[in-house]
C-alpha cells in the first residue's frame, strides 16, 4: 500500500482488503450522519440489517442479538475498531507514522482510505482523504448517489459527511486530487472542480431536506453535520434515540429510493472505560477477542483507548 495509489489500482487494492464483505451479516455504524448515511448504503447494496450503533463511549446493540458479538459476522462502520480480527470500513487516520504503522495488527482487516495511501496522524493533512466513509464506500461500490443527475439535495448528501464541502476552500489541491483522480468517477466528481460555495449550497439544501422530511431539528451543527447527542445516566449509556436516527434513515433512504433501514426498537447498552496513553509499541495493549468494542481515537493529546465495559 501507498501513496501511489489512485484510480484502479486504489479500488482494486481496497476491494481486496473488503474480500470479507461476503461473510457480513450485519453491521453496527456510528451515530453520526456519515455513519447513517454509509448504514443506508450498506443495506441497499448488500442487504445488512443495521443491528447497533457507537458513538465511541457508548454502544446499543439489538437486545435480540446474542453477545458477544461473532466479530466475523459484524462490519463496523465508521469505525475503527482496534480489536485484532475486526471488521471496519472508515477512512479516519488510525497510525501515527508509517513505521509506527508496520507494528500494527489491529487494523489489518479495516477497509480504511488512509491507510490504504500511507497517510498517517503526523504525516502535513494537507493530502490524507478529505472526505467521509460515505463517500469512500460509494466509490468503492460503484454508486454515484445521483450526483450525475444535477440534483442539488443528492449532491449535498454526497458532500455532507465530515465537512468535505468546507474543505474544498481550505485544502482544494488535495480535495480535487481525491474527488476526481484518486477516485475516479466519484460521486464528489460532477461538481468538484467549480466553486465551492456550490458544493457548501447544496450541503445546506440537503440539511434542510433532511430537517423538513424526517423532523429531527436539533444535533446539527454550523456545518451541517448531525450526530445524535452524547449522554449517559450514572456512568450507563443512556437510552438509544431511535426515533430521530430511524427518521434520518427514512428520509435518506426515500430520497435515494434504496431499501427502507429499519433499525431494532430495544437495545442492550454498553459503556466503555476511556484509557489515555495507550499506545505502540505493540499498540492496543487491551485488545482481546473479550473486548469486541474498543476504539482509537486521537486527541490533542494523543492517543486514547475506549474498552467495553462490561464486555459486549
Amino acid at each position: 500500500m501507498g501513496a501511489d495509489l489512485a484510480g484502479e489500482a486504489l479500488r482494486t487494492a481496497a476491494l481486496a482488503r473488503w474480500a470479507w464483505r461476503s461473510e457480513i451479516k450485519h453491521q453496527v455504524v456510528n451515530t453520526d450522519i456519515d455513519g447513517l448515511l454509509t448504514g443506508a448504503l450498506l443495506h441497499h447494496e448488500f442487504d445488512w440489517p443495521i443491528i447497533g450503533f457507537s458513538d465511541t463511549a457508548h454502544s446499543w446493540i439489538d437486545s435480540r442479538v446474542p453477545t458477544p458479538l461473532n466479530l466475523r459476522e459484524t462490519t463496523w462502520v465508521d469505525l475503527d475498531m482496534c480489536v485484532p480480527g475486526s471488521r471496519s470500513i472508515s477512512q479516519h487516520v488510525v497510525s501515527n507514522t508509517a513505521a509506527e504503522a508496520e507494528l500494527v495488527t489491529a487494523f489489518a482487516e479495516s477497509v480504511n482510505a488512509n491507510l490504504l495511501v500511507g497517510r498517517h496522524r503526523l504525516d502535513r493533512y494537507t493530502d490524507k482523504y478529505p472526505y467521509g466513509t460515505f463517500q469512500w464506500v460509494a466509490w468503492l461500490v460503484g454508486n454515484d448517489l445521483g450526483t450525475s443527475t444535477g440534483d442539488a439535495i443528492a449532491s449535498g448528501l454526497a458532500w455532507m459527511p465530515d465537512g468535505g464541502a468546507f474543505s474544498l476552500s481550505n485544502f482544494r489541491s488535495n480535495c480535487l486530487d481525491w474527488a476526481i483522480t484518486k477516485m475516479q468517477g466519484s460521486s464528489l466528481a460532477p461538481i468538484a472542480s467549480g466553486d465551492a460555495a456550490t458544493a457548501v449550497e447544496h450541503v445546506r439544501q440537503a440539511e434542510s431536506y433532511l430537517r423538513r422530511k424526517s423532523g429531527v431539528l436539533s444535533g446539527w451543527s454550523r456545518t451541517h453535520q448531525w450526530s445524535m447527542p452524547r449522554g449517559s445516566v450514572g456512568g450507563l449509556a443512556a437510552p438509544f434515540a431511535h426515533a430521530p436516527v430511524q427518521a434520518l434513515l427514512d428520509a435518506i433512504t426515500e430520497l435515494y429510493g434504496w431499501k427502507p433501514a429499519v433499525i431494532p426498537t430495544r437495545y442492550k447498552p454498553f459503556s466503555a472505560l476511556w484509557q489515555a496513553g495507550r499506545q505502540p509499541p505493540g499498540w492496543p495493549h487491551s485488545a482481546n477477542r473479550r473486548e469486541v468494542v474498543s476504539v482509537a481515537v486521537t486527541s490533542r493529546n494523543g492517543w486514547c483507548w475506549t474498552e467495553n465495559n462490561p464486555p459486549l
